[in-house]
């Protein structure tokens, strides 16, 4: 009855994927190392593996460069933009909290 909770939380297993998906809720495609300043102190490796795993979960789409040698550009899908309501909400409840 209650098991569907847990495919959003199955999204936002990463560490960093609910912070990458507010972030490019709102300010719309970045690249890859604007993305990095925006999530803050967090490796490219762990930072590349996240935006790979919400790419394969459908949240992301990754924009190849022209180039070779040009960053790719990530942009969230609509299935992504559904979940922002929710998003919301948890950075909301999340403000006024202390760890």
């Amino acid at each position: 009855m209650y098991e569907q909770v847990q495919i959003p939380l199955e999204i936002l297993k990463g560490k960093y994927s609910a912070m990458i998906l507010l972030y490019l809720c709102h300010e719309g495609t970045q690249r890859f190392g604007e993305i990095r300043t925006a999530v803050g102190s967090v490796s490219n490796k762990v930072l590349s593996k996240q935006l790979r795993d919400l790419e394969y979960q459908g949240m992301l789409v990754r924009i190849a460069g022209r180039h070779p040698n040009l960053c790719c550009s990530y942009s969230v899908t609509e299935r992504a933009l559904s979940l922002l309501p929710a998003l919301e909400a948890l950075h909301s409840w999340g403000c006024g909290q202390r760890i």
